[in-house]
C-alpha cells in the first residue's frame, strides 16, 4: 500500500501547480503515462492478474486485477476531491484512460449510491458528450458527478447545458465559464475487494 506523507503531497501539489492543472488531473495524467509506458514494454502489463480468483456463477474462476482508487468525487455540491489513492482488486482491467473514484454524496442515488466505486473514462476534447450522459464536471469550485442535460434558459431563451442530479432532493448546477467535463461515467463496480 502506498503511503502519502505531507511532504510527498506538497511535492505533488507543486508539480500540478507548475503544470497549471488541478492535482486530480495531474495524478490521472501521471497514471495514464505510466500505463502507456508499461504497454510499450511487452514483459509488463498495465494491470497484473493476481492468483486470487473471484467465484463466478457458472463455477468458473475469474481473474482479478489490481488498480488504484485515485480519489473521491462529490455527488452533491461541488467539492474538492480527495486524492489519497488506495488499492482494490476487481474482475476486469481498466481500459485506456479509465480510472476509479469513490462517490461521496447522495445526489446520484438510486443509480449510484453514496460510497460506490465507479469507473470513469477521461474526457479531454470536444465534442461535448450527449445529453443524458453522466459526467465528471470540474471547475474552480470543485468536482462533481452529475447527468448532463440541455434546457432552455427562461431568462435568455437560449438552450444551455445543465448538470442534473438523479435524486430530486438536490438542485441542478449550472456550469460556469472555465469549467470542463473531465470524465464520463462508465459503470459502478459491484464485484471488487479492498487491497
Amino acid at each position: 500500500m502506498l503511503e502519502i506523507t505531507e511532504e510527498r503531497m506538497r511535492k505533488y501539489e507543486r508539480a500540478a501547480s507548475e503544470k497549471g492543472v488541478p492535482l486530480r488531473q495531474w495524478l490521472t495524467d501521471l497514471a495514464d503515462e505510466a500505463a502507456e509506458e508499461r504497454q510499450l514494454r511487452p514483459t509488463h502489463s498495465p494491470l497484473v492478474p493476481l492468483v486470487r480468483q473471484f467465484p463466478s456463477h457458472a463455477g468458473h474462476a475469474r481473474r482479478e486485477y489490481s488498480t488504484q482508487i485515485i480519489g473521491n468525487i462529490a455527488a452533491g455540491s461541488l467539492a474538492e476531491s480527495d486524492t489519497v489513492p488506495s488499492t482494490i482488486y476487481m474482475e476486469r482491467p481498466l481500459g485506456k484512460n479509465e480510472y476509479v473514484v469513490r462517490v461521496e454524496g447522495k445526489s446520484m442515488e438510486p443509480l449510484i449510491p453514496d460510497g460506490s466505486l465507479v469507473i470513469m473514462r477521461r474526457h479531454t476534447a470536444p465534442p461535448i458528450p450527449k445529453p443524458g450522459t453522466i459526467v465528471e464536471y470540474n471547475d474552480g469550485r470543485g468536482v462533481t458527478l452529475k447527468k448532463l442535460i440541455r434546457r432552455k434558459n427562461a431568462e435568455t431563451g437560449k438552450t444551455e447545458y445543465v448538470l442534473q442530479p438523479i435524486n430530486p432532493a438536490f438542485k441542478d448546477i449550472t456550469p460556469m465559464d472555465g469549467g470542463s467535463i473531465s470524465g464520463i461515467y462508465m459503470e459502478t463496480l459491484v464485484n471488487y475487494r479492498k487491497g
